[in-house]
């Protein structure tokens, strides 16, 4: 929503505060915007765009334009105040209200090209917005239009190759994203044409060697989400968390059954040899934890190192819970893959199987998928041929055709009918009617006995099927769905064991 010059509307979320000359002067447009704000409780109020371009401003008027805003507590998004004539004074007043702005509330655009700001106004607006940055997680840069100003562009290229400044000379880079904030790297402002500085330019010069300034551990307390922290130096790592993680890139991994089918055992002698060493571990903390309780009863402080062994006892105490748990289900899995490894072996023809192993065997799988038993199948079981759907044959007796011999005996009294009268008109079209060509054809008969057959077909499936779900699923499903379940567990168990390992190495 864009404002009319002189007016004040938006409040409280998305103010807007657009000040030209000629319509009001500037003591009833600040007296306007202080009046609007004194509407609202303090701190609620936040302009999208705060506008005062192209009109000279002294560092008083400015100083209470900010002066105003301050004492609301209120905050901006953008500010343009591009050819006004602001110098050095106005800047500090910029950079002092920056300072009492609240964490995350920082103007995402400022706007002050084309005045008469030096370097000394320039490093006082740089120091603000970075200690608002230095206590917050990354955002993208402040879009900061400075060119046509008296800073020092060699400063300036300079802060560009320390990868605090990003020019923003690309597509990549703009008011809501930076190509170097993918890259690690944390730039404070977008300053496009940032290098032109009251009429002379470093293009023609060669552009300094970026060093990119990496970003620094996250900080431990809550912070306002979207905002973005300076580039620090990489923290030291110390020599005890570089062994524990190359310690932990030598560890075999630990893979599922799924992952590796085909070395079962492998798999298991790896996870039994972690429930071994957890388990002596467990062991050594239990005496070391007694060891503590007994110092801590007798009067004895406890170091924080101490502590810390207390701690990691504790975790291992969690640890071996889990690792026996894993031990009974990589007793059951064993179990399963040795009746499926027997099962397999029948299958194959590797085990000696008798006839009545085979029936026995049949009756099984039977009973895993749902079947009747061989015995109520009916029909022709014994002889190898599968027998009829009962539903087949209980079908009505009359189903409307006409048996071979009535077809024969009424084609043939047809015709000795026709050819025994004479050949007129009227008969002719009689024998047409009831010539084998029509109804009464073997083809059209055959057809409609064949329409009927799928019909009955059809009915027969469509009842199976609605009886299927109401029995709900067979015994062979159930059992699929038991063994996804459980493979599922264990390998939810199996992960938080490698997270315990990846902790306690």
């Amino acid at each position: 929503m864009l404002g009319q010059p002189g007016e004040v509307d938006g409040l409280p979320r998305s103010g807007v505060a657009v000040y030209r000359p000629g319509v009001v002067s500037r003591a009833v447009w600040c007296d306007s915007l202080r009046s609007s704000l004194a509407r609202y409780p303090l701190g609620t109020c936040t302009f999208d765009n705060i506008e005062i371009s192209n009109t000279p401003w002294t560092s008083e008027d400015f100083s209470t334009l900010l002066a105003i805003l301050t004492a609301a507590n209120a905050a901006a998004n953008r500010i343009k105040a591009f050819r006004c004539k602001l110098d050095d004074d106005a800047i500090f007043f910029l950079a002092k209200w920056l300072e009492h702005l609240p964490l995350g509330r920082l103007p995402s655009e400022i706007h002050l090209s084309h005045n008469v700001i030096s370097h000394i106004g320039f490093e006082a607006l740089f120091k603000a917005v970075e200690s608002k940055a230095a206590v917050l997680p990354p955002r993208v840069p402040v879009w900061l239009r400075i060119e046509e100003n008296k800073l020092n562009a060699v400063l300036v290229q300079a802060l560009v190759g320390e990868g605090r400044v990003c020019l923003a000379d690309t597509n990549a880079c703009g008011c809501r994203m930076c190509k170097k904030v993918w890259q690690g790297v944390a730039p404070l402002f977008h300053m496009r044409y940032g290098l032109k500085q009251g009429g002379s330019s470093l293009a023609a010069l060669p552009a300094a060697q970026c060093i990119p300034a990496v970003l620094g551990p996250p900080p431990a307390g809550p912070l306002p989400p979207g905002m973005l922290a300076p580039g620090t130096a990489p923290a030291a790592v110390p020599a005890q968390v570089q062994a524990i993680a190359q310690a932990m890139q030598q560890q075999p991994q630990l893979l599922l059954p799924q992952q590796q089918p085909q070395q079962p055992q492998q798999h298991g002698g790896i996870v039994r040899q972690k429930v071994i060493d957890i388990l002596q571990s467990a062991q050594a903390n239990a005496m070391t934890s007694q060891a503590h309780a007994d110092q801590a009863a007798h009067g004895q402080a406890i170091s924080s190192q101490q502590k810390n062994e207390v701690a990691r006892a504790e975790a291992k105490t969690v640890a071996h819970a889990v690792a026996d748990e894993i031990n009974k289900r990589l007793a059951t899995m064993s179990k399963e893959e040795g009746s499926q490894g027997q099962s397999k072996a029948e299958a194959s023809g590797d085990g000696l199987m008798t006839q009545e192993a085979m029936l026995a065997h049949i009756r099984k799988k039977r009973e895993e998928f749902g079947l009747p038993p061989r015995s109520e199948a009916g029909g022709k079981a014994a002889s190898g041929v599968p027998a009829a759907p009962a539903a087949a044959a209980s079908k009505p007796a009359d189903s409307g055709r006409r048996s071979p011999e009535r077809r024969q005996q009424r084609h043939q009294g047809a015709g000795t009918r026709h050819r025994s009268k004479s050949p007129s008109k009227k008969h002719r079209a009689r024998s047409r009617r009831r010539s084998p060509r029509h109804r009464g054809s073997p083809r059209r008969s055959r057809d409609r006995s064949r329409s009927a057959k799928r019909r009955g077909r059809g009915a027969q499936n469509r009842s199976a099927s609605r009886e299927g779900r109401r029995a709900g699923p067979s015994a062979g499903a159930q059992e699929v769905v038991r063994r996804k379940e459980s493979e599922e567990e264990v390998t939810k168990i199996q992960a938080k064991v490698q997270q315990l390992f990846a902790g306690l190495a």
